[in-house]
């Protein structure tokens, strides 16, 4: 594992009476660990909400999704194709709809074209699963 700190040079000027003297003093400074779904997921966020309770936004909030029937959300009003399609959002569903959903469901409203490579779907998936409290996704 990568240290999480860098070591930074800090500029600084020690004066002892008359005289100046510069001095570079290394401090560490810790780096942000990002969690790579989270990152992923910042091409969600602006159509969806991940806590249980928040409310929709252009895409219905994701609160609990894995392994829900899909379009049960109250208050949001989904796709009539997506309403009477009988998904059940487990996670072979859930990765080939991030991957294509129109290749998932002809007649949806979601505006997304898709996230091609599989290991960044598994990582995205996972971070769904623990932010809107989902429990392991398999």
């Amino acid at each position: 594992m990568k240290s999480s700190f860098a070591l930074l040079p800090i500029a600084s000027m020690m004066a002892t009476g008359a005289t100046m003297l510069p001095a570079l003093a290394p401090i560490a400074v810790a780096k942000e660990q990002v969690d790579p779904g989270k990152r992923l997921f910042l091409q969600c966020r602006a159509c969806h909400t991940l806590a249980p309770g928040e409310p929709h936004k252009v895409g219905p909030n994701l609160g609990k999704i894995l392994g829900a029937k899909a379009a049960q959300k109250p208050g949001y009003k989904y796709s009539k194709a997506l309403s009477q399609s009988g998904l059940v959002w487990d996670y072979k569903t859930m990765d080939h709809w991030i991957e294509n959903p129109s290749a998932v469901l002809v007649g949806h409203k979601m505006v997304y074209f898709g996230m091609k490579d599989p290991a960044q779907r598994r990582m995205l998936i996972r971070y769904l699963s623990r932010e809107t409290k989902s429990g392991d996704p398999k």
